[in-house]
């Protein structure tokens, strides 16, 4: 899979294997304007795209073998933090 983070225009691209992971970190006082986004895709996996408004310590986001997050009930996501992109068309 392919993924681009991109949290307050510090963009980063980059690939994740299955079972594989991949971070960044936002900022310890974030004003009104602060944002975390993050997409992904692959051949198999139809473009994803989520806005995370972060909680500190960690967010995390699981996903599930369709490459699709993964919202079941003890699976670890914090889905009160995503909301869908609002700079891309695709669904989280």
């Amino acid at each position: 899979m392919r993924f681009i983070w991109n949290v307050q225009h510090r963009i980063y691209k980059g690939g994740m294997p299955p079972g594989s992971s991949t971070q960044d970190h936002g900022f310890l006082s974030p004003d009104e304007n602060f944002f975390m986004e993050i997409s992904w895709w692959s051949k198999n996996v139809r473009p994803h795209c989520v806005n995370i408004n972060p909680k500190w310590p960690n967010t995390h986001i699981y996903l599930d073998a369709n490459g699709d997050i993964d919202h079941r009930e003890g699976s670890g996501t914090v889905s009160d933090r995503l909301k869908q992109c609002i700079t891309d068309w695709a669904r989280p």
